[in-house]
């Protein structure tokens, strides 16, 4: 099964498991879980990740805290503002023209 982003329509997660199609599937009443049933006669319960529950500025809250707990950068260019609406309205960073002064700052 997959979840797709319906705005974009990017696959955002594959949720792999099942030896056969899955035929059905549904979000539990709370949003935190997918049940997905399938052509091979299983039936599997998904948690859906916190990041793709949270409302945008909470998303960026959380890619900040694991890059940082990896001691990773995040820098996005200008250009990703088109596809990643939740940047809109970060400044150009100076020191670094054409890209974004980190959102995770």
């Amino acid at each position: 099964a997959r979840i797709w982003d319906a705005a974009t329509g990017k696959e955002m997660r594959r949720l792999e498991g099942h030896d056969d199609a899955v035929s059905a599937a549904a979000f539990s009443t709370d949003g935190r879980f997918i049940v997905t049933g399938s052509e091979d006669k299983t039936a599997r319960i998904w948690e859906v990740p916190e990041i793709l529950r949270a409302p945008a500025k909470r998303q960026v809250e959380i890619a900040c805290q694991r890059l940082r707990q990896v001691n990773a950068p995040l820098a996005f260019s200008v250009t990703d503002v088109a596809t990643f609406t939740v940047l809109r309205g970060i400044a150009e960073d100076k020191g670094n023209p054409g890209f974004l002064a980190s959102p995770c700052n």
